[in-house]
């Protein structure tokens, strides 16, 4: 385990006369000043002030680090700043090789409006050349103060996470939930304007949810179809473990560790886990409900942040809490029945591969012990509450995700590529080609034959992702989709063969250099610009997909076409009957700019898409050729998150698989599959029941009107 030893010298700014030691101050205007700001509480700050929305300033301090090594990075800052300037307060690095030569700039955090004391956290790898990284803490182009009170540079372990984009996990429908819950009755020791009550009201409905104190709740006093007893005492009415089950016979019961071992008995104990450097990790065990979204041993952020266990505010100590792993506690999984979900996952060998999450499955409900604590903790710049709060509405029976998959991304592009070759040896019925990223092109069919149906002249639809290098949403996505056509039995996709029998599909996944969360301006600018040579009637379609830097999807085409009607009119429909027309999440308003963390609360955001014509999106000679040989011109702009990818993975890649599928589907006619738990009826057709589709051919089609969900 690394130590945890801030790299920063005069981290507080108290050093230093005439300007805190260590330090450096770089502006390229007058107009941006710093002064010193002791605090009411004796300590030392310093306070940027800019009088212009033009021109950037900032302290800065060289730190040695390690090539390709993890570190973590927190600044404590107040804000008093103009939303209404085009900037921001920054927090960056700019990495420089042993021969002072620039490498990159990363940006790892960025602030556009008043708030404080806030933490700016983050965490960054170094290049494999890098030997000294530049910390920048400052303004660019905003107006107003930064107040800057301390900063930490520290080793980072490694993340843990891990996702296996490869497997083919049973599609939500497969697992159904036992129940869909509509109401939802809170039990702890606390008050009742606890952050997961508030958050479970904007999700269910004020009316939805109450609240009572654990000890004053009897058995005979439930009637909600969910009961997640938070804290740390059992239900008056069910203080024995045979009682609980029987509660559980009738509804949902979410149950934490603690409550649980005092009814389950002697030999039943848990234990808190504490690391201040990161990272805890829980592992998925078990494929059922509460996992849809994962795949088997995906690995994924969860713990609990604690601003008081070493410290105090400035620095956030990870907690989670696992059962001992006692012979008792094995003997009561085996006699009652129980499932174990999810496993710890640290840097210690001997507290890892330790249940913490238990589910056993009744007629009627369940009970599920895991800890929400998880769902209210305090955020780091990895959002690691969006995913606790995504198996919390599973274990609730929501419908959340249908194409969608947790993905961590790959650290290298050839990695990325060996992946893509890999999937072409898995499933027979793809064909890779190319040598690099460059001409890298997957096809769906073999030289003599297609899903099984042999080769014919038919047009191609192209797809293209990858067209920034960071795009993560749009290339996983993109993977998913393609990999949920090649579905086997029982759970194929039943349109696969009509679609491949009327035209071939192709995807390019990387039209620029791979970047992973790492964006550098003169990888983008070198990008490769395709072409293409197409006969006339041989291109049905060349669709990009890519993210957009707002929460605001979209679906472009280049011209007001008959296709482009037919979208505007059908897509949002199809979006909002067989698509998750909205996601549940932690985000900002739609008004506020995606960088402004500190306006981040749970809602709804709709993913509806809109339908718009944009010839300027289609700039490039590949698509002036397809163009000229009649093909049709779309563009996905996927709505980006102010998180971090990893824990907003599986509703962005949800978004592009199942726009992709009705975009393609409308080149087609119409094509659509029902995953939600129930049947949905749609423009006059008999209600779909799970796991079936509408196949429409072109001209058979009927009047596209308004979908309802049955």
């Amino acid at each position: 385990m690394p130590e945890t030893v801030n790299k920063i010298k005069n981290a507080n700014f108290s050093e230093g006369t005439e300007q805190p030691r260590s330090w450096s101050w770089v502006s390229d205007t007058n107009e941006i000043t710093w002064a010193r700001a002791p605090q009411e509480d004796g300590s030392s700050a310093i306070e940027i002030t800019s009088t212009t929305a033009q021109g950037s300033a900032c302290f800065l301090q060289p730190v040695r680090v390690k090539q390709s090594a993890w570190y973590r990075v927190e600044v404590v800052v107040t804000g008093d700043l103009n939303p209404d300037c085009d900037g921001s307060a920054v927090l960056r690095v700019l990495s420089v090789d042993k021969d002072r030569e620039e490498l990159n700039l990363v940006t790892l955090a960025e602030m556009t409006r008043s708030c404080g004391p806030h933490t700016l956290r983050a965490y960054f790898q170094t290049a494999g050349n890098a030997r000294t990284v530049l910390l920048q803490i400052g303004v660019q182009d905003i107006a107003g103060s930064l107040t800057v009170h301390s900063a930490s540079f520290v080793d980072n372990i490694e993340p843990d996470s891990l996702s296996h984009p490869l497997a083919l996990p049973p599609p939500p429908h497969a697992c159904p939930a036992p129940r869909k819950v509509s109401k939802i009755l809170v039990c702890d020791d606390d008050g009742e304007d606890r952050p997961l009550t508030a958050m479970l009201k904007k999700r269910f409905g004020r009316r939805a949810v109450t609240h009572a104190k654990a000890g004053s709740v009897k058995f005979s006093d439930v009637k909600a179809d969910a009961v997640i007893i938070a804290g740390d005492k059992p239900l008056a009415g069910a203080r024995t473990l045979s009682a609980l089950e029987r509660l559980a016979e009738q509804c949902i019961v979410v149950v934490s560790m603690t409550a649980f071992a005092r009814v389950a008995g002697d030999g039943i104990e848990t234990r808190t886990i504490e690391q201040s450097d990161d990272p805890l990790h829980a592992c998925v065990r078990e494929g059922n409900f509460i996992t849809r979204g994962f795949a088997l041993e995906d690995i994924f952020p969860f713990a609990t942040k604690d601003a008081h266990a070493s410290g105090g505010s400035d620095h956030l100590t990870m907690t989670h809490r696992q059962f001992r792993k006692t012979g008792a506690l094995t003997a009561l999984i085996k006699k009652r029945g129980y499932l174990t979900v999810l496993e710890s996952m640290t840097d210690r060998e001997n507290t890892s591969h330790v249940p913490m999450c238990l589910y056993k499955p009744t007629e009627h409900g369940g009970l599920i012990v895991y800890d929400v604590e998880a769902v209210e903790t305090l955020p780091t710049n990895r959002d690691e509450p969006n995913l606790a709060a995504f198996l919390l509405l599973n274990m609730l029976g929501t419908d959340q995700v249908s194409l969608g998959q947790y993905v961590v991304p790959l650290e290298m592009e050839k990695d990325f590529c060996a992946l893509i070759k890999e999937f072409a040896i898995r499933y027979l019925v793809f064909e890779y080609h190319g040598q690099d990223r460059n001409d890298m092109l997957l096809t769906l069919g073999k030289d003599t034959e297609s899903v099984g149906l042999p080769i014919r002249e038919r047009p191609l639809i192209l797809l293209r992702s990858g067209l920034r290098g960071d795009d993560m949403a749009g290339i996983y996505g993109t993977f998913f989709y393609l990999k949920n056509l090649v579905r086997p039995d029982a759970y194929g996709t039943s349109y696969a063969r009509d679609l491949v029998s009327r035209f071939r599909i192709a995807w390019a996944p990387l039209a620029s250099p791979w970047q992973g969360e790492f964006w550098d301006d003169e990888l983008y600018e070198s990008g490769h610009d395709a072409d293409g040579e197409f006969e006339r009637g041989s291109i049905a379609a060349v669709i990009d997909v890519t993210d957009c830097d707002t929460n605001s999807p979209r679906v472009a085409f280049s011209g007001d076409t008959d296709g482009y009607r037919r979208s505007a009119e059908t897509i949002p429909e199809l979006a909002k009957a067989f698509g998750a027309s909205s996601y549940f999440y932690r985000t900002v308003p739609r008004d506020v700019r995606l960088s402004c963390r500190s306006e981040m609360e749970w809602r709804f955001e709709d993913a509806t898409p809109e339908v718009t014509v944009d010839p300027s999106a289609f700039d490039t000679p590949l698509h002036h050729h397809a163009a000229a040989a009649g093909a049709e011109l779309i563009r996905i702009d996927v709505p980006a998150s102010c998180g971090d990818f990893v824990a907003n993975s599986i509703w962005r890649t949800d978004f592009v698989a199942t726009t992709l599928e009705h975009v393609v589907g409308l080149q087609y006619g119409l094509l659509a599959m029902n995953r939600r738990s129930r049947p949905v009826a749609y423009d006059g057709h008999p209600p779909l029941k799970s796991g079936e589709a509408i196949n429409e051919p072109p001209g058979e089609g009927g009047s596209r009107r308004a979908a309802r969900a049955g």
